[in-house]
């Protein structure tokens, strides 16, 4: 069966230079049914602290890596294939080695959704991503959005599942 995911992250700066990261993640089935919607997000924190730089680039990688892992724990029987679609050309670009990594901070996050897919992909199933207008990927944002907002957190998390991070 074709699943497919879709991933958005969101960074909200704030006046005094921290910022709330928001990253959404949809899966659907090849009867557009939804399997899976989340939002989640991280609260203000300096962009430059000691949780590394925070950005919108950030957020889009964490949206990929949590997506997919939530499939990966919860993988639905059947899945021959994943078609992963986001909005991010610059991560769409670099996780399927179109583009380089410059800024060293995302090698980390690159290798991260890299690992997951190739997880995906030793146990049979075909991976592709494909970049989509951010208007073809609305839920994804309206969950990214609503999390950088605060109003989301851990929403439709599955039983079991752990909340990770790269």
């Amino acid at each position: 069966m074709i699943y497919r995911l879709y991933f958005d992250g969101s960074c909200k700066y704030k006046n005094d230079g921290s910022c709330d990261m928001g990253m959404g993640a949809v899966v659907l089935d090849s009867r557009n049914n939804i399997v899976y919607e989340q939002g989640w997000n991280t609260p203000a924190y300096d962009r430059k602290g000691d949780n590394g730089i925070l950005s919108n680039n950030v957020a889009e990688y964490q949206a990929l890596f949590r997506g997919l892992d939530v499939l990966s724990v919860k993988r639905p029987d059947g899945i021959s294939e994943l078609r992963i679609y986001g909005d991010s050309k610059l991560v769409i670009e670099q996780v399927q080695g179109n583009w380089k990594v410059k800024a060293a901070h995302l090698k980390k996050y690159r290798d991260g959704c890299l690992e997951q897919i190739r997880l995906y992909e030793k146990e049979g199933c075909k991976v592709s991503l494909e970049w989509i207008p951010r208007e073809q990927n609305k839920l994804a944002d309206r969950l990214a959005q609503n999390a950088a907002d605060g109003m989301e957190r851990h929403s439709n998390q599955l039983h079991g599942e752990t909340d990770k991070e790269i």
